[in-house]
């Protein structure tokens, strides 16, 4: 509850002071990358880097829309041994956002092969409003579907 709080504190306070970049803007491939947090080290991914790494495709229907859409993209468990992150200890990893949504996946869900950092969708890029890369964990509730993903950070 303290570390959600503090994200839409710190979100709050970049928006008022004009620091925030707004969430519709687009950001090219050149400038984004993601930050995974492991240990106390950190790494960056570019999209070429994820893209480069195992993935998955795997079929997705969302309430909220009532489609069903296929996504590409490196399975998570994957992403996080790339950074050097010693899954056999896992525990849990946060999925934040760049707008401050977060998503909290336990040890049994991240594993999964169905959880994907998704760069496509229905064989083309991801809609400008998801970002360069989604999570998508299939049948999971909106919760851990983690749009404009920037950062995770593994908890062992």
């Amino acid at each position: 509850m303290t570390r959600k709080l503090l994200v839409i504190l710190a979100v709050l306070v970049g928006l008022m002071t004009g620091c925030a970049k707004p969430t519709t803007q687009q950001v090219t491939s050149s400038e984004w990358h993601l930050t995974i947090i492991s240990d106390a080290e950190s790494h960056e991914f570019s999209i070429e880097d994820i893209k480069a790494l195992p993935f998955n495709e795997v079929q997705a229907e969302f309430k909220e829309t009532g489609t069903l859409n296929t996504y590409k993209g490196a399975v998570l468990r994957e992403l996080l041994k790339a950074a050097g992150a010693d899954t056999s200890r896992l525990k849990s990893v946060d999925v934040e956002a760049r707008d401050g949504f977060f998503a909290s996946l336990d040890r049994e869900l991240a594993m999964r092969e169905d959880v994907v950092l998704a760069y496509e969708m229905d064989g083309g890029p991801l809609p400008t409003a998801m970002g360069k890369v989604r999570l998508v964990a299939v049948g999971q509730a909106t919760k851990f579907q983690v749009k404009l993903v920037a950062r995770i950070t593994v908890k062992q």
